[in-house]
């Protein structure tokens, strides 16, 4: 479960907080206001990766080419619906984005 925890409680116990954070993200309020968030080294990893795959989806789409993805599990999980409608048609089929 994500924890809210205000900064000045962070500074006092950053350790025990580094730790918590591989197991679930650790958000740092101040004033009541969201100012970061603590998450493992896995997670940040895992974000990025994510962006660089939704940019690249997105150059494809601004290219306005038919996509060349083949479908694949990993592609289907990671790629929103709106996103994965427009590559792959209803059906599945790859889907010539001019068309749209």
């Amino acid at each position: 479960m994500d924890r809210i925890v205000p900064i000045s409680e962070a500074r006092a116990n950053l350790g025990e907080l580094v730790e918590e954070a591989r197991d679930h993200e650790v958000y740092l309020v101040k004033h009541g206001h969201p100012v970061g968030v603590l998450l493992s080294v896995e997670a940040y990893e895992a974000a990025l990766e994510r962006i660089e795959d939704l940019e690249d989806t997105i150059a494809v789409l601004r290219a306005g080419d038919a996509v060349p993805f083949e479908r694949s599990d990993s592609l289907e999980a990671r790629t929103p619906d709106p996103v994965r409608h427009l590559v792959h048609g209803r059906r599945g089929e790859h889907t010539n984005l001019r068309e749209l």
